[in-house]
């Protein structure tokens, strides 16, 4: 199953999760600090689409799960 984590802070979510089986498609944080650490955790296997607010990244959010689902 997929999940996207809006304000994932230090990515609590995919500590529980990805040993689970799921698969985040993706994360919402602006905290340079808490980006920093979950770069550093999950390298780039985490996609951080910014501020969830902004149109644009929901936008290619929007498109990227559709793609998915299509997929599937």
């Amino acid at each position: 199953m997929n999940y996207f984590s809006v304000c994932d802070g230090i990515g609590a979510a995919h500590v529980a999760l990805l040993p689970l089986g799921y698969r985040c498609v993706g994360v919402s944080e602006i905290d340079k600090y808490c980006n920093k650490l979950v770069e550093e955790k999950y390298e780039r296997i985490i996609k951080n689409y910014g501020d969830f607010k902004t149109i644009s990244a929901w936008n290619r959010l929007v498109r990227m799960l559709q793609t998915n689902r299509k997929q599937l």
